[in-house]
């Protein structure tokens, strides 16, 4: 159910009572279920993986669009005015969301690698942040070692950790540990952790 109350709402954002009525619509107007059991098989196998992200809704995406259509289509023509102001405040808001998740939302990791990518010295980095939340090899163009907290999911029940997971348990140790087995030309610290670490860092 995760897909269903998190990711999509999460990928679709305002759309989302739209693609809700839009499938009822083209359960009523097309009369055949291959969409809705391709859509719902998906859901269910992808459902069955430990590892859960909403990027893996995106393959069915395109068909909630295509719901969302039949629903707008449906406003615009029995209800013009409502239809059509409805779809420009929902289309308005997924411009601006865009453009807060393109100039402000976690921006900060593209300028820093063009600084590293910059910096002469550099021959190993290691992001001390959560894991995937940087750009890597695409932006770097270097051939130096880089590293980031493991975080792959858990698949037994038993209570052991990654090391994301150690890393916001216990910052301090997670980067005491790290420097005893391991040595970098480059630590990137985020500001949430800089307090955290930074005695251990510059000692």
């Amino acid at each position: 159910l995760l897909y269903i109350t998190e990711g999509i709402p999460t990928m679709m954002l305002t759309y989302t009572p739209f693609y809700l009525i839009g499938l009822f619509q083209m359960k009523r107007i097309m009369k055949d279920f291959t969409m809705f059991a391709l859509m719902g098989s998906y859901l269910a196998l992808m459902s069955f993986s430990a590892h859960k992200e909403e990027r893996y809704v995106m393959p069915i995406l395109p068909y909630l669009f295509l719901a969302s259509s039949y629903c707008f289509h449906a406003l615009i023509k029995h209800y013009a005015k409502l239809g059509t102001i409805l779809f420009y405040i929902t289309l308005g808001t997924q411009v601006v969301f865009f453009g807060l998740c393109n100039s402000l939302y976690r921006v900060g990791s593209i300028p820093l690698m063009e600084e590293l990518r910059n910096t002469p010295q550099l021959s190993s980095v290691y992001f001390l942040a959560e894991c995937h939340l940087t750009p890597f090899y695409s932006h770097i163009h270097k051939n130096i070692q880089m590293k980031f907290p493991t975080c792959p999911p858990l698949y037994d029940g038993k209570t052991r950790e990654n090391d994301k997971m150690k890393l916001f348990r216990d910052p301090k140790s997670f980067v005491e540990s790290l420097l005893r087995n391991e040595t970098f030309s480059h630590i990137v610290v985020p500001n949430y952790l800089d307090e955290k670490v930074n005695s251990t860092l510059y000692t």
